[in-house]
């Protein structure tokens, strides 16, 4: 900025500018603190690390617990059950109603995200 536009800035204008100034220099100051390393040799001991260490418990090995495969084991037999369910309606046949249609579709889509549980869940196993 020139001297001569110095003279024609507004009071408030000459205000905001050295409040930015202001800012920028407590800016920078506050850099060159967070910067500066400090010396805590003198406050920390040397053995203090060793010290907390030692009254650290030593772990204990966590025993491998059984895997159930109850989860496993229950969605087969509702896989068999379904299978079982959907075979029975498929003979009785179709009486074309909106209720007996909403049953076997929802019985097909339990059956179809059961059977993709388990192939996810056999492959993510292995």
């Amino acid at each position: 900025m020139l001297d001569g536009e110095a003279v024609n800035l507004s009071a408030q204008e000459r205000e905001e500018r050295a409040l930015e100034l202001r800012l920028r220099a407590l800016d920078l100051q506050i850099v060159q603190e967070l910067e500066r390393a400090s010396d805590l040799s003198s406050v920390i001991p040397s053995d203090f690390a060793a010290r907390v260490a030692e009254k650290v418990p030593a772990r204990q090995p966590l025993a491998a617990k059984p895997v159930s495969h109850y989860g496993r084991t229950l969605s087969w037999i509702g896989l068999v059950l379904l299978f079982l369910a959907l075979l029975a309606l498929a003979t009785r046949g179709n009486s074309g109603s909106v209720v007996d249609l909403a049953v076997e579709w929802t019985l097909c889509l339990q059956f179809l995200a059961i059977a993709v549980w388990l192939g996810v869940s056999r492959r993510s196993s292995r």
